[in-house]
């Protein structure tokens, strides 16, 4: 046997110890999560957090999980129950650690990339939740999410891009029948069509850019589409009051 051939018969060797050792590592990963979880502690918090459950007790329930995620790292499916019971309880920042984490093993989650926007936004940090939503658009095309990325482009002072952006929304065939839900002063929502958010979204844009007079015009037309939307009230009667402070200070 030549020098090659031994070194090619080594190679082999070597590469079929490599394959044995990560079947038996694999085996005994697999064997430990099953021992772990017919443990008596893991039972424990199981029983806990089902009783929690059935009691509508959410602290509870997170502390379960928190000790079965301890219990466990790599069940990556007690982590996300976890961020997202963090996250229907406003904790968005808990909730954005873990959906971080768990982006990095499926990146192209799209209920992950929305809650990490959202969290992201509710957190102040705009440009990361833009990012996250522009991550989420290229998967989905989603309208809304197209809408979202505008308002924070606007948000950002970047009303090119969010013009870019209002220019493609006016052309979606969900524009007449795709709701946007807003908050209100009184703590209440506004359920407004889709159309309607986004003319005003369009009459922000041109304020940015002090079009004042295509402002209120945008403004109008979201009013025209919906006349109980209160945002656009509210945006002509602020720039109704400015014009009136300019004249008055104009007049001195």
């Amino acid at each position: 046997m030549n020098n090659q051939s031994i070194m090619q018969l080594i190679m082999r060797i070597g590469l079929c110890l490599l394959l044995v050792g990560a079947l038996a590592h694999t085996n005994v990963q697999a064997q430990g999560t099953a021992n772990i979880k017919e443990s008596a502690q893991y039972k424990h918090w199981e029983e806990v957090y089902r009783l929690a459950t059935y009691y509508s007790d959410g602290q509870e329930r997170k502390t379960a999980l928190l000790h079965l995620v301890a219990l466990d790292p790599e069940d990556l499916s007690l982590k996300d129950s976890l961020s997202y019971l963090y996250f229907n309880f406003g904790q968005y920042a808990p909730a954005l650690l873990i959906g971080l984490e768990l982006l990095k093993v499926n990146p192209k989650n799209t209920n992950l990339l929305e809650m990490s926007a959202i969290c992201y936004d509710n957190l102040g940090v705009k440009d990361k939740a833009l990012e996250q939503y522009e991550k989420l658009y290229l998967i989905n095309n989603n309208t809304f999410v197209l809408y979202r990325i505008a308002f924070l482009q606007l948000g950002l002072q970047r009303p090119l891009e969010a013009q870019t952006n209002v220019d493609i929304l006016m052309k979606a065939a969900e524009l007449e029948t795709e709701k946007v839900v807003f908050p209100m002063s009184n703590g209440a929502q506004q359920e407004v069509v889709l159309k309607a958010a986004v003319q005003n979204l369009q009459g922000l844009i041109y304020y940015q850019t002090d079009e004042i007079t295509k402002a209120l015009e945008s403004f109008t037309q979201a009013l025209q589409t919906d006349n109980n939307f209160t945002l656009p009230q509210q945006n002509i009667a602020l720039i109704r009051k400015e014009q009136k402070q300019k004249a008055a200070q104009e007049g001195q």
